[in-house]
């Protein structure tokens, strides 16, 4: 696959940049919205014995979603990582991660292996079976513990997506109401939904694909969504049921 090229969208892949909100529009966690203080839950970016950066979260349920960038030029994407995990008294394992590669590498399997300080410090391998091991170090990001706001997303974007088949660059919209409509240069059309997640700043994100020309005509992905209100940039990670196909998208409203 092709890497998606940040070009002036710049996120430096901080989670600040990835999840985080402005101060003006963001409202402090509220008693409907507590945060685990035992687990590894949360905002967390770093970087990869490799150079890379690693920017990603912990769900309240342990699914994970982690993006990285390139090895040379950290303004590439390069893929992305999601899986299911257990936090245990200090020490993070996912057995079912896959590896959404951009480089080449398509879709593979992996093991993560993490110790974690809450709310402090990630740190661990990610484990593939015939292609080496990835080491990483990250800290936590204290956006994660504010309230989501839909208010926020609404609007029309201007971007590109990643799936299995390539890239393409299109346009977006987000209504009032979450629903999210979307066209490819290659006449694709897409349509979902984006709510706000239980728990932490985060929404989550169902994707249905139009008929051909889509590369996965009828296919539906899921998933979740960062937005970051002071660059009004909106970034989505989402993959299907089977987990051999996902979606990268990074926009910016227009």
């Amino acid at each position: 696959m092709k890497k998606i090229h940040v070009a002036s969208i710049v996120l430096a892949f901080s989670l600040s940049a990835c999840g985080g909100s402005s101060s003006s529009t963001s409202t402090p966690a509220t008693p409907n919205n507590p945060q685990s203080t035992a687990t590894a839950e949360g905002f967390w970016s770093g970087t990869t014995n490799t150079g890379r950066s690693i920017s990603g979260l912990v769900l309240d349920d342990g699914t994970t979603w982690f993006i990285y960038t390139s090895a040379t030029n950290n303004q590439l994407i390069a893929g992305a990582i999601e899986g299911n995990g257990v936090s245990n008294n200090g020490s993070f394992t996912s057995t079912n991660s896959v590896d959404f590669n951009l480089e080449g590498a398509g879709v593979r399997t992996a093991t993560v292996s993490a110790s974690y300080t809450p709310k402090q410090t990630l740190t661990g391998t990610v484990s593939y079976p015939s292609a080496g091991n990835l080491t990483f170090t990250s800290t936590y990001d204290a956006s994660y513990e504010t309230t989501p706001n839909l208010a926020l997303l609404v609007g029309n974007y201007s971007g590109v997506s990643a799936v299995k088949a390539g890239t393409e660059a299109g346009v977006a919209s987000v209504d009032a109401n979450g629903n999210f409509q979307s066209t490819g240069t290659s006449g694709c059309k897409s349509s979902g939904t984006i709510s706000p997640h239980k728990k932490g700043n985060v929404y989550n994100l169902t994707l249905q694909y139009g008929p051909s020309p889509c590369a996965t005509p009828g296919g539906t992905v899921t998933g979740v969504v960062f937005y970051q209100a002071t660059t009004s940039q909106l970034f989505g990670l989402a993959i299907n049921a089977t987990r051999d196909n996902g979606l990268i998208f990074l926009g910016k409203k227009i």
